[in-house]
This record gives structure tokens, C-alpha cells and sequence, in this order.
């Protein structure tokens, strides 16, 4: 029997139990009691199916250039079975200021999907990023958040920098006085060195200049705070002063922590305090930064007296057992680390209520509930759910002013249940989680042929998993293999698949440490519990259970899918007009009816990677005259910014970030050096023909310009803004309001389709002011008029995305440029020989210039790039015959298999070869059998 079918099957034995008991005392049960409500939850529950995402990767951190390695599995959060809802997976990459760099779709077969993100260094520069799967379905509950994981892309390495920072506050005058230690890799000082510094708090400037380390590497700086940032990081940008093009840059979180803006939240159990009720109240201490704090305090009446006294337990939290009297108040004194005490509101006391407590010993069958009301007798409904399965319910009357039941946990799954307290006309009163352990994950057993290995050696693993009863499971998995000398693995610190689908996936807010509370120990046990009913709470929507249920806003994507409406002039629906689909690559022709409300749809589409295609419609004289095509665009969802920004390889660093990112530097100038010496890898170049745009107004004889973006180099940059791409592609091209677009100090003509973005823009006189601009770096306060067709142009520019257009060329030299001064320029008082304006000739796919970009009666689609499964993880195979003498093989990822499944035995082999570098390598598997379970093992194999 599976673990679905047993939950089902207690849900109605404690259904049956309850009635029986109730039907002892209750005359006076509302009509339609807890049958109806169990019936609503499980109803609800069907009706939203929602769905739960987990993404493996091989690391947890990157350098530029690198490719991230990953394996989806999404979900029925209830049965933890393979999704029967969609059949797509969105994917996005955002930089520190949430600016998508990377979105695409990934189709998945039962809820499972693997691919690689190759990281262009021109679109993810060293820094922060944070990756965000979800599926269009799970966009209709905001209580089911995205799958979120954030990742450093770590900095090439040639003459890198090794910083310390130390931070010393003054809270007396809300500054700071930051230290910094420069070295390089070969631990000397960072001499007498040039550079920028920038201190700011939620985008806020703080301080920074232009400083110079002393002959030993150190420098120091003092900077003011703002009175209050709670959540918010201090970030320290440091920037290379110097000439070089590509210059040094680091960008770290500082450790800005002041006790006085420490914010500390009181959460009474079940939701309420009650006056003569003794209660339990959770607390959780947070830093200015978002990270936790330690505290102790007091519980303080208002005549001074100490009630009771409390500290954190775990993570900034802690709780404590407490009564308030009628008539009292209170405050709660904290005492935080460095002497300082502080004061703050406790929630406020009921006069009248009910208090909700739930114990929940680790090694007991049942929960022990108690309902504590500030009145005697009263009817009220304790109500069940396990992972959102209805999975109990009883009926209670208190004879007293309280009572206590036992719940039986073999009725919940293996998760997080919400036990929840209704009076008698279905209002919920309080509620609480807890966590239930069935101790049900799958078993996974790693045997190695070897108990060591030498470098170059050849590794078989052999994989056997099983259920709870020791039989064999039939999965799919997938299975990562990391030098531990290069790539920190932590699970308690970055969670797993188990954290994920059953602690983090039902908790809001970021937890630190997810991988502490399924440690098998007493002291994580209570830990869990404590972060249930602190940081868990949320209130449950009762009201809207007993409702009709709305129309989703967002339905579930089973397929990729193109579709629209047919209206005319007048807006109305088109029935019955015909609607045809092109797209070039590959070749594919459809075409179809709209229905009675003018809708068309095209769906079974072979495998195809980026779908652009041209849609075309006419009337029903076959015209495409007032007749118009409007696509249906789902607007990508806006995500809170986050906040944390990660630690560089290269600031406060740790021996093993240092390693991998040396690692990479060597090898990439033994793969150069081959390159550039003979060596074999120089009869595997190919070299293509000159880029060029098809369809190109480019006035100069073979097209000549400095720089050519094809539509290869727009179809990777997908829906990104125009402005942002050129600026992300085009070399040194920069925009401010005031000077506008330039590229090496040359303001830049834009040219669409051969027509001039600022004809009849700028009289004589402006054109004087903008020839002047090129020898001065800012407007006078006469030239506000200039500044505003700055940002006109911008927005025009800023109207398109990449997947608009099909190439791009950039004339900056006096050679490629002559043509087009004479022609857009004539007379305009330039001194071209010294240097004139820059031209950017842009071809549009609807070849219609810079203000249409569509035809009557035709409508372009541009979908996200489709990222279907692929597994081409180069694995290098060694023999003893082979000449050792090629490059040193330094891999931080050893072996990725994404999709490892195991047969009807539960068992499943691999191989693969180690590398030059000796030490501890870490397996890390991961997997489900897509029915209900899910498992994780960690283990490590050495190479001598």
C-alpha cells in the first residue's frame, strides 16, 4: 500500500471515530458540521493541486565563463508525485539589481527536466545571481513560492586581489571605521595601488572616494550608517582605478550589525495571548543584515517586577511560557551581546479568547492538543491537514475551560501538518504547524570498487535504493561529484531535496541553516519545532474555503503553446477567420480557425529551441485590412529583490574558494598555451566567415563596421531590453540623461532600417550645443530641453528587445563612419576628422524603422528560449598508454549524471575518472521515484 492510500484510509477512520464521539453530546452541532468542512478542504486541495520545484546543481558557486549543471524535479506538493499539471518549467537569472539576465522555459517528461546554463561573461560579470524556477500554475498561490537559490559567479584571476575587511562601529555616533587588507595570490602586498571605493545600504550612498593602499597593502576608511536599515546589507564596492579596459572590481557584503536595530518579534503560540491564560511565546532576533542574533531578556510588568526570563535557543530564536494577568502590561527587556538593553511591545493580551497548544514529542505515535478558553463549554472544530490533505478532523466540546486530545501522527505524511482551531461557526481561532517523521525517505546506498583511488584513476560506484521497507525502488536520480578542495560542499548550510520539498517549500522567509532541523537529534527535533511556530505561522483562509472557487488567473502549461485573438477595427472578436503560423528555423507552417470569441491556438509543435514565429491573419475576403492580431503575453512575474548579497572567492576567503578559483586561472593558460604553441587543440579551430546582418542598411562597401551582433547574438539574449543588451554587447558604450549615448566619448547616431532615429529632433542651434558635448562632460542648466530627447531616444530604443531585431553594426572609426556623416549629417558642425558621432545601425525584423514594429494584420511571437533536456557533462576517459603530458586536469566538478535511474532491483552503476588533484571528493545523489518518496545521501571517496 503506498503512503497516499494509507493517509487516505486513516483520514476516514478518524472521520468515523469523531462522529462517534460527538454524536454522544451534540444536539446542538451546526447543520452540516465537520463533514462539510473536511469536504471543503479536500475539495480545495484537488482543485488547486499544487505543485513544489527542486533543483539539483554540481556546485554551489561558479567562475566566469563556467556552465551550471542542473536537474528540475517538480512535484504534487500533497503526494510528492510527479506533477500531472504542467509540463513546463520557467527558469530566470537575476543580477544584484534584479535585472533578469537569463530566462528560458524547460519542458519536462513526468516532472523532470536536466540541461546546462552556460555563463556568458558579458551578461553575468563576477557577482551575485540568484536562479528562480516556477511554473505558470504555481503563479496562482502566493503562499507557493518560486524555487529560489542565489550563487557567486566568481572573477577571473590574473593579478587578483585578496581582501580582509574588519568593520569597528560606533554606535555612539552611528559610524564606522572599515580596515582593509590587500594581497595577491602569492600573499604580498597589494602596494601603493589606485582604486575607487563605494560604501552604500539599500542603494544609498554612504561614503567612498578615491583612495590608494599604503607600501604594506592596508587602508582605512570611516563611514556613516543610516539610523535604521534592518534587512538591508552595507555593500563595499572596490574598483581599480586605472586606464585598463577590463579592471579589478569586488563587490562584498560588509558586517554591519548594530544592537540597537535589532528587530525582535514576539509570536504567541496558536496565534493569541489571553488574559489568565498561561501561553507559550516563540521570539526571533534579526540583524540590521537579515542574519540572526542572540539574545537573553526579561518579561517586565508595568510596576518593574520580572515576570519571567527568556534567551535564543537556535538561530536567534527561543520561546518561553507565559501568563498576563488581567489588568497588567508588559514590556520585554532584551539584553544583547556587548551590555546594550533595549525595550520592546510584547503582541497584545485578549481579555477574552482561546489559547492553542500542541506538543509534539519526537518519538511518540500521537500530538497532545489542548484548547484553553477564557469560558466554559463551547463547541469547536480541530481540523487536520497534512502537506494541504484534509487528514483529520474531530468535533469538541470543553465541559471546562479546557481539554486535551490526542491526534494520531500515522494519519499525516511525512511533512509539515497544520493543526487548526475553529469555533463553531468555522471561524478559525488559532493554529499551529508541526512536523511530522515517518522516517519514509528512500534509502540510498553507495558502494565504490575501491576504498582509494589514485589521479587519473578510474571510479565505479554503484547505487542501491530502497523504501523504509527495504525494497527496491524503481527512480530517477541524479548524482554530482565535487573536489572538496575546491567546492565547499554543505548540506546543513544550502539544504537539499528533503529540506526543500518538506520544510522550506511550506515556510515563508529565508531560513538559515534548512539542513540543521532534519538532523536526527533531540536538539534539532526541538529546533524544528521552534521554527514552526515562530517563523511558520500563517493564517489559513477559512472564510474563502466555503466560497465559489475563482477562475485561475494563470492556467497550467502542459505543452509550449502560441495563441491569440482575431479582433477588428472596432476591438470585436473575428469568428472563423483564418490564422497562419511561419516560423524559419526549423521550418514549420500551421495554420487554423479562430473560434466564436475570435481565440486561435497552436499547440504540438516539434522539438524547436527559440520559438520565433510570424502570425497572419486576414478577413474574410482574404485581406489583411482591418483585421488585427493581439497575442496572449503572460508578463513574467515581479520577484522581491533580494537582498543578500554572497561573499566573493576573493573577500574574506577560505582556502578552498581560493583553490578552485586558482585552479581555473592555471587551466585556462594551459588551454591558451596550447592554443598559441601547436599544441592539438589548434587543428580543431574552426574559423567562420565574417558576421553580417541580413537585410542590413549599412552604407559602407561589405557592410565594413567595427563590431557586427548577429541574430545568433540576439536569439541568446532573448526578451532582454535593446537598451540593455547594447549596452551589455557593444564595447564602451555608455548612457547618462545629459551627454546620451556614447561610445569612447563619441555620441552615437542611431540608425533603424536606414532611417535616422533623430531626424527633425534638434534645430541648428541644439546640433551647435551637441558638437560642443563632445569636448565637455555635462549640460548647463539652459540645455534641460537636450537632456529630455536624451531620454526620449532611450525610451524609443528601450520600446524593443533583442528578439526584435536581427542585427546590429557599430561604425566608430573616421573609415566607416564618412559615408554616414554625409548622409545624416550634412552640414552639422562636427570636426570629423578629429573624431565625429558613432553610427549603430539596428535591422529590425519588421524592416519598418524605429516606430513600427509590426504589420497590419500580422503580429511576431517571440517565446522564451526552450531549454529541452540534454546531458553532454564532458567526462575525460584516461588509459595507461596515454601520454600524461597534456594539460593538468584540475575539474572542481569531477562528474554530473542528471539523470541516473534505477532499475525494478533499485539498483544503478556509473563511472568515471579522477583528476590530477588529490584529496577528498564528495557524492552527492539526490532523486524520487516520482510516486511519494524522496531521497539524499552525502558521501565522500578519497584520491590519493
Amino acid at each position: 500500500m503506498t503512503n497516499k492510500a494509507k493517509f487516505c484510509l486513516a483520514l476516514s477512520v478518524v472521520i468515523i471515530i469523531s462522529f462517534k464521539v460527538f454524536k454522544s453530546a451534540a444536539q446542538t452541532a451546526p447543520t452540516g458540521g465537520i463533514d462539510n468542512v473536511l469536504s471543503a478542504v479536500a475539495n480545495r486541495q484537488i482543485a488547486e493541486a499544487k505543485e513544489s520545484v527542486y533543483l539539483q546543481f554540481d556546485k554551489p558557486y561558479y567562475s566566469a565563463g563556467d556552465t551550471i549543471w542542473y536537474k528540475a524535479y517538480v512535484f504534487d506538493a500533497a503526494s510528492l508525485g510527479s506533477t500531472t499539471k504542467s509540463g513546463l518549467l520557467h527558469i530566470n537569472i537575476s543580477n544584484e539589481k534584479g535585472e533578469i539576465v537569463k530566462n528560458f522555459v524547460l519542458p519536462l517528461i513526468i516532472g523532470l527536466g536536466w540541461g546546462n546554463i552556460p555563463l556568458d561573461e558579458h551578461l553575468m560579470p563576477p557577482g551575485t545571481y540568484t536562479i528562480r524556477a516556477y511554473t505558470n500554475w504555481m503563479r496562482n498561490y502566493s503562499d507557493e513560492p518560486a524555487f529560489t537559490q542565489t550563487f557567486y559567479i566568481n572573477g577571473k584571476t590574473d593579478n587578483a586581489w585578496l581582501v580582509k575587511a574588519v568593520v569597528a562601529i560606533n554606535g555612539k555616533k552611528d559610524s564606522a571605521a572599515l580596515n582593509l587588507s590587500f594581497n595577491n595570490l602569492n600573499a604580498e602586498p597589494v602596494r601603493v595601488q589606485s582604486m575607487r571605493l563605494r560604501i552604500s545600504s539599500g542603494g544609498k550612498y554612504l561614503a567612498g572616494g578615491k583612495v590608494q593602499t599604503r607600501v604594506d597593502g592596508l587602508l582605512g576608511i570611516s563611514f556613516p550608517l543610516p539610523i535604521k536599515a534592518i534587512g538591508k546589507q552595507v555593500l563595499l564596492s572596490i574598483t581599480e582605478d586605472s586606464k585598463e579596459i577590463t579592471k579589478q572590481q569586488i563587490i562584498m557584503p560588509l558586517a554591519v550589525n548594530r544592537a540597537a536595530n535589532t528587530d525582535v518579534q514576539f509570536m504567541p503560540e496558536g496565534g493569541n495571548l489571553v488574559e489568565g491564560i498561561n501561553g507559550n511565546i516563540g521570539f526571533k532576533a534579526t540583524g540590521e543584515d537579515g542574519s540572526s542574533v542572540p539574545v537573553s531578556g526579561e518579561i517586565i510588568d508595568r510596576s518593574g517586577a520580572v515576570i519571567t526570563t527568556f534567551k535564543t535557543r537556535f538561530n536567534g530564536m527561543g520561546n518561553f511560557q507565559f501568563k498576563p494577568l488581567p489588568g497588567e502590561t508588559y514590556t520585554a527587556s532584551i539584553n544583547f551581546p556587548g551590555g546594550l538593553k533595549k525595550s520592546y511591545p510584547i503582541p497584545d493580551v485578549k481579555p477574552l479568547g482561546t489559547v492553542f497548544n500542541v506538543v509534539n514529542p519526537k518519538d511518540t505515535v500521537a500530538l497532545l492538543a489542548t484548547i484553553n478558553a477564557s469560558s466554559q463549554g463551547g463547541i469547536y472544530y480541530i481540523i487536520g491537514q497534512g502537506r494541504g490533505l484534509a487528514s483529520y478532523g474531530a468535533i469538541i466540546r470543553l465541559t471546562g475551560k479546557d481539554r486535551t486530545i490526542k491526534i494520531p501522527k500515522n494519519i499525516f505524511p511525512t511533512g509539515i501538518a497544520r493543526i487548526s482551531l475553529l469555533d463553531q461557526n468555522r471561524k478559525l481561532l488559532n493554529e499551529r504547524l508541526v512536523y511530522i517523521d515517518h522516517q519514509d525517505r528512500l534509502k540510498i546506498n553507495v558502494t565504490t570498487n575501491k576504498q582509494t583511488y589514485g589521479k587519473r584513476d578510474s571510479v565505479a560506484l554503484q547505487f542501491n535504493v530502497t523504501d523504509e521497507a527495504n525494497n527496491p525502488v524503481k527512480g530517477s536520480f541524479s548524482v554530482a561529484v565535487t573536489d572538496n578542495g575546491q567546492v565547499k560542499t554543505d548540506s546543513i548550510s544550502q539544504g537539499n531535496i528533503i529540506t526543500r520539498m518538506l520544510i522550506t517549500a511550506g515556510v515563508k522567509g529565508d531560513i538559515e541553516t534548512p539542513g540543521h532541523y532534519l538532523q536526527q537529534t533531540p536538539e534539532a527535533w526541538a529546533d524544528l519545532d521552534l521554527l514552526l511556530y515562530t517563523q511558520g505561522w500563517t493564517a489559513y483562509d477559512w472564510d474563502g474555503l466555503f466560497t465559489p472557487a475563482k477562475e485561475p488567473k494563470f492556467k497550467a502549461e502542459t505543452q509550449f503553446e502560441v495563441s491569440g485573438k482575431v479582433t477588428n477595427v472596432f476591438g470585436k472578436a473575428v469568428a472563423g477567420t483564418r490564422v497562419s503560423l511561419f516560423g524559419p528555423r526549423p521550418l514549420i507552417f500551421k495554420d487554423t480557425l479562430t473560434d466564436a470569441k475570435g481565440r486561435f491556438t497552436f499547440s504540438n509543435f516539434p522539438r524547436i529551441d527559440t520559438p520565433i514565429f510570424n502570425i497572419r491573419t486576414v478577413n474574410k475576403n482574404g485581406k489583411a485590412f482591418n483585421v488585427g492580431v493581439e497575442m496572449d503575453v503572460t508578463p513574467p512575474p515581479v520577484f522581491a529583490q533580494t537582498q543578500r548579497v554572497l561573499m566573493p572567492w576573493n573577500a574574506n576567503s577560505d582556502t578552498v574558494m581560493i583553490n578552485s578559483a586558482v585552479n581555473k586561472k592555471l587551466t585556462d593558460k594551459e588551454e591558451m598555451a596550447l592554443l598559441t604553441n601547436g599544441g592539438k587543440m589548434l587543428n580543431e579551430v574552426k574559423i567562420k566567415g565574417v558576421k553580417s546582418v541580413k537585410g542590413s542598411h549599412n552604407l559602407n562597401p561589405l557592410n565594413g563596421a567595427e563590431q557586427v551582433l548577429d541574430e545568433n547574438d540576439m536569439i541568446k539574449a532573448g526578451n532582454m531590453s535593446l537598451v540593455k543588451f547594447l549596452q551589455t554587447k557593444i564595447n564602451s558604450l555608455t548612457y547618462d540623461p545629459f551627454r546620451g549615448f556614447r561610445i569612447h566619448n563619441k555620441r552615437v547616431h542611431f540608425i533603424f532600417d536606414g532611417i535616422n532615429l533623430e531626424d527633425g529632433l534638434y534645430d541648428t542651434e541644439q546640433k551647435k550645443i551637441l558638437a560642443q558635448l563632445d569636448q565637455q562632460f555635462l549640460l548647463s542648466e539652459n540645455d534641460s530641453k537636450i537632456q529630455q530627447q536624451n531620454i526620449y531616444i532611450e525610451s524609443l530604443i528601450d520600446a524593443f528587445t533583442a528578439e526584435d531585431i536581427v542585427g546590429v553594426e557599430v561604425m566608430t572609426s573616421m573609415k566607416n563612419s564618412m559615408l554616414y556623416n554625409s548622409k545624416y549629417n550634412p552640414g552639422d558642425p562636427v570636426d570629423y576628422v578629429r573624431g565625429g558621432p558613432a553610427y549603430v545601425e539596428i535591422t529590425t525584423r519588421g524592416k519598418r524603422g524605429p516606430y513600427n514594429k509590426v504589420s497590419i494584420g500580422m503580429a511576431l511571437f517571440r517565446g522564451a528560449p526552450l531549454a529541452w533536456p540534454r546531458q553532454h557533462f564532458y567526462s575525460p576517459k584516461y588509459f595507461k598508454k596515454q601520454n600524461m603530458a597534456t594539460t593538468t586536469d584540475r575539474r572542481s566538478t569531477i562528474f554530473w549524471e542528471p539523470n541516473l535511474v534505477t532499475g525494478p532491483d533499485g539498483k544503478a552503476t556509473l563511472s568515471f575518472y579522477t583528476s590530477d588533484i588529490a584529496g577528498i571528493y564528495t557524492i552527492v545523489m539526490e532523486g524520487a521515484d516520482m510516486s511519494g518518496s524522496i531521497g539524499t545521501i552525502t558521501q565522500t571517496l578519497k584520491v590519493n
